[in-house]
């Protein structure tokens, strides 16, 4: 059995309702009702279909352009990276040319300072006079 106070306030609730705001308790039904006979049509079918479609093709569009876009990104590193391979190798074969001259220098100028203590060590010619081959030395 109800308790008899549970009766009273739903009747007392029900009063209210239907005086106090019939129109927005039909507007609820009819907006309720309208949304479930509306979900069971062939035309929002059809309308949920197509914006279904639309949002795909617009992802998958926006999927491409970003790997479109990583592609781009990819190449241009991959082009620094062969440019500063080419830079790479164009110094090392400069350092090895330098230091093959280097060595080759060092080799020229120990070969001149042998020259150069042989004459040092030379005795000077008697009465100090030039010597023919010393003259020729002076002029070369």
């Amino acid at each position: 059995m109800i308790p008899l106070w549970l009766i009273s306030a739903g009747k007392a609730t029900w009063s209210v309702l239907r005086i106090s705001i019939p129109i927005p308790i039909m507007v609820v039904l009819a907006a309720w009702l309208w949304v479930t006979v509306d979900k069971q049509s062939a035309v929002r079918k059809a309308v949920d279909d197509r914006v279904t479609a639309l949002v795909a093709g617009a992802h998958i569009a926006s999927l491409e352009a970003q790997r479109d876009a990583e592609a781009a990104i990819s190449a241009t590193f991959a082009k620094k990276a062969q440019e500063a391979e080419r830079k790479l190798a164009a110094e090392v074969a400069a350092r090895t040319e330098f230091e093959a001259k280097v060595i080759e220098l060092d080799k020229t100028n120990n070969e001149l300072m042998v020259d150069i203590d042989d004459i040092l060590s030379a005795p000077p010619p008697p009465a100090c006079v030039v010597t023919p081959d010393i003259a020729r030395r002076l002029r070369d």
